[in-house]
């Protein structure tokens, strides 16, 4: 059975807090724990959750069931709402990859995942919130494609940083990548 509750952490009691029960309108479709991206935009006080695996065949879902999602939805805690964004062009279905905020350049970094046809990729993409715009932003040299890879921004450095990941064949790399975004 699939679920699609929304649930918060409150880090004063130490105890999870659900936000909406699952089926709530409004909400995503169910995806699959940990195939997705979701992360926080603390200039525009919004969650951004983009891709995933759809685990549900319900018409919410674009692929259908067990398939890569091409969605892009915000949460935003304070209404507890969810809103699916719709931007023009973008990633497209994906599950696996990576994302992280970049706090100097205000928008969401996507890196990579497995793609509809179960292609891994190698692309980079920037997701603004205030105009819900997914810009390609690939550069000349990247990593190689993969899934599963962990990211974060270094705020001290003034980078991206991007380590491991599974490779097309399943093999777990343990490079380590660097990203500085320049310019809007």
């Amino acid at each position: 059975s699939s679920s699609n509750d929304t649930w918060a952490f409150d880090v004063t009691t130490k105890k999870w807090i659900k936000k909406l029960a699952s089926g709530s309108a409004g909400s995503p479709p169910p995806l699959s724990q940990l195939l997705n991206g979701f992360i926080y935009d603390p200039i525009n006080d919004v969650f951004v959750l983009h891709g995933g695996r759809c685990m549900d065949n319900a018409p919410k879902c674009a692929n259908g069931y067990y398939r890569p999602n091409p969605d892009t939805w915000v949460y935003r805690y304070s209404t507890n709402t969810w809103t699916k964004m719709n931007p023009a062009g973008g990633p497209g279905p994906r599950e696996q990859q990576v994302m992280y905020y970049d706090p100097v350049n205000r928008g969401i970094v996507l890196f990579g995942g497995r793609t509809l046809d179960g292609t891994l990729k190698n692309d980079l993409w920037f997701y603004d919130y205030p105009s819900n715009t997914w810009t390609d932003i690939t550069p000349a040299t990247s990593p190689s494609a993969r899934v599963l890879a962990a990211a974060t921004y270094d705020p001290k450095a003034g980078l991206g940083v991007m380590f491991s990941g599974n490779s097309p064949t399943g093999y777990t790399m343990s490079d380590v990548w660097a990203l500085k975004i320049v310019g809007p």
